[in-house]
């Protein structure tokens, strides 16, 4: 049994620290709650296909607070609401069939658009768009096109709340690019290129002032580090070459002291490597 993906999100918001969400190849999403120390498994999603992807929003009216949505091989999405009684509740919103669901992104992406939308990302390379029907139960769903990749991650970056969000992806064909929805159509802007698969990203957190830095892996090992400097656009450097198939990347405070940048890149390799 593998675990394919591990999130951190504030599921139950009456607790004060968040949960752990782990996805794995047998299709079982859980939450993990932490009291005292001690974790508490609370299975949720039982799939026939792996999990992979999950994402976390206020997106449906018909619910309270925010909800937890997971998707995977099968093409399927969940959707996982949390009560105050610490029960969870899972059901099916959707389903793409024959397309593979990778990547998962949450929020208020395209101000044109009434509410929040979730983005799917697939395998063959594709983008979904879906939104609470107002019709039946569930979400509808939206084919926004082809993509000349699969996308492996995404991320919404830092900005105006009445702009479209921007979302940094990272795809198999080698590209770090910006994602904008236009009143609903995808517009893509190239970041970085290179020639083999990109798969993993992450944000520095930056304090006021502070420019904003991206990282992204590299198939063959590499991490590269992306700053974008103001009248510049982006700097790429890399910042380390370890072992092939790198599948994990996170960065945060690692160290004593606050202000040293860290991140941590893990994979195959079964070695955590703080850099």
């Amino acid at each position: 049994m593998g675990i394919w993906a591990v999130a951190s999100y504030p599921v139950f918001e009456q607790y004060g620290s968040p949960e752990v969400v782990a996805l794995d190849d047998a299709g079982r999403c859980r939450v993990l709650v932490s009291y005292s120390g001690k974790w508490t498994p609370l299975d949720t999603v039982h799939d026939s296909k792996w999990l992979a992807p999950s994402a976390f929003a206020d997106l449906d009216a018909r619910v309270d607070g925010s909800e937890l949505y997971a998707a995977g091989q099968s093409g399927n999405v969940f959707q996982i609401a949390a009560y105050p009684n610490g029960v969870l509740d899972a059901r099916l919103v959707a389903s793409l069939p024959g397309r593979e669901i990778h990547t998962l992104v949450a929020g208020e992406l395209d101000p044109t658009l009434p509410g929040g939308e979730l983005l799917a990302f697939t395998r063959p390379g594709g983008l979904y768009l879906l939104k609470p029907s107002r019709t039946r139960a569930g979400f509808d769903a939206q084919y926004l096109g082809d993509l000349p990749g699969r996308v492996r991650d995404a991320l919404v970056l830092p900005g105006p709340a009445d702009e479209p969000a921007s979302i940094a992806t990272v795809s198999r064909d080698g590209r770090l690019a910006i994602l904008q929805l236009d009143a609903g159509v995808p517009r893509f802007g190239i970041v970085h290129e290179e020639a083999m698969g990109m798969g993993r990203l992450a944000m520095r957190k930056s304090a006021a002032g502070e420019t904003l830095v991206l990282y992204s892996t590299c198939d063959d090992g590499r991490v590269l580090r992306h700053e974008e400097l103001p009248d510049e656009g982006w700097r790429t450097e890399t910042i380390y070459a370890g072992p092939q198939g790198p599948r994990g990347l996170a960065a945060g405070r690692f160290a004593e002291d606050p202000t040293l940048e860290t991140i941590a890149v893990f994979g195959y390799s079964r070695t955590v490597q703080l850099l």
